[in-house]
C-alpha cells in the first residue's frame, strides 16, 4: 500500500529531540493513521500513535500486523495508544 502524503512527518524529531514523533490519530482516517505509522517505524524503528478512537482501532490493527493496541495503557491524554513494535515493510 502506498504512503499517501496527507500529512507532514518529522522522522528526523528523534535524532534531533531524543524521542520520535506521535501520530495523533484523532480526527484521521484509518488509513492516513496507518500510513504515518508506517512511514515513522521504517524511519525509527517503531512508532506511537495516541488518541486512537476504539472504534477505528480494528481498522488500523487489521492493516499494520506487528502493531499492538492496548485500550487499558493510557497516555498523557487519557486516551488509548497504539504502537507499532518493529518496522513496516
Amino acid at each position: 500500500m502506498p504512503f499517501e502524503p496527507h500529512s507532514t512527518l518529522d522522522p528526523e524529531r528523534l535524532a534531533r529531540q531524543g524521542f520520535p514523533e506521535v501520530v495523533y490519530c484523532q480526527g484521521k482516517t484509518a488509513l492516513q493513521i496507518s500510513d504515518n505509522l508506517r512511514a515513522l517505524a521504517l524511519a525509527n524503528g517503531s512508532a506511537f500513535g495516541t488518541r486512537l478512537p476504539a472504534d477505528r482501532a480494528a481498522e488500523v490493527l487489521s492493516t499494520l500486523p506487528e502493531a499492538c493496541y492496548d485500550s487499558q495503557v493510557l497516555v498523557p491524554s487519557d486516551t488509548p495508544g497504539i504502537q507499532v513494535l518493529r518496522p513496516m515493510t
